[in-house]
């Protein structure tokens, strides 16, 4: 289902970052006036803030798009949006990219993503996230039913990591887009994602530039997405 958002920014609703800090109840009135959509990228958003929307997410029943993205909220503040996940039941898209977020905060977001059946995007480009944090995302994909589209750009995802991605494609079958530009890929992790590309039949885009894969293999790989409906980006 494609709902036709239009971001609400902190400045058209009197929210600046100052008042979202200094007097966090003033969120609570804005989301309470039917807001769908929270823009509070590039803010100096600090743990206790973090902590304030989580506990806002828990109860929230009309937000469906929140934008995090540079603000750095790092591993403590990923936890803490990852217990709200638990609950939140209408939240949609979740972008939280160049947040300084390690493997740790992505074990918890990949922890909340089992519960959670209602995001569909998820952005964490730009973050620390290594093979090991990729891996707990990948086993968050054998069971999570609902998440369509996950950017990965920018990491530091390498073969092993792209092993445990293609572990869980022959599994997933909600999967439409993922996002692997910028990271540590060669064609021992492209040829596994292509081995578990004839199975899964969901997956219809896959963006690898910027890695270390070569043209052969990128060709191997559209060979195997034949499905003009597929697309394979390098």
């Amino acid at each position: 289902m494609n709902i036709s958002l239009r971001p609400v920014k902190i400045a058209q609703n009197c929210i600046s970052s100052s008042s979202f800090i200094q007097k966090p109840s003033s969120i609570a009135l804005a989301l309470a006036k039917n807001k769908r959509i929270l823009d509070l990228s590039n803010q100096k958003i600090r743990p206790k803030d973090v902590k304030y929307l989580s506990n806002v997410l828990k109860v929230n029943q009309r937000l469906q798009w929140i934008d995090l993205g540079g603000s750095k909220i790092g591993d403590h503040g990923a936890e803490k949006l990852a217990n709200a996940l638990k609950w939140n039941q209408t939240l949609q898209e979740l972008y939280l990219e160049g947040n300084e977020i390690f493997d740790e905060g992505v074990r918890e977001l990949a922890n909340a993503l089992k519960w959670n059946q209602t995001l569909q995007l998820v952005y964490l480009d730009r973050n620390k996230i290594s093979n090991r944090g990729v891996g707990k995302l990948a086993d968050a994909l054998q069971v999570n039913c609902s998440l369509h589209t996950l950017y990965l750009d920018g990491n530091k995802i390498g073969n092993d990591g792209t092993q445990k991605l293609a572990d869980a494609l022959l599994v997933n079958q909600a999967l439409q887009e993922i996002s692997l530009q910028g990271n540590k890929i060669d064609d021992e992790g492209v040829s596994k994602l292509a081995s578990a590309l004839q199975v899964n039949q969901s997956l219809l885009n896959i963006e690898l530039d910027d890695n270390k894969i070569s043209s052969e293999m990128i060709n191997c790989l559209k060979q195997v997405c034949k499905d003009p409906a597929r697309k394979v980006g390098k």
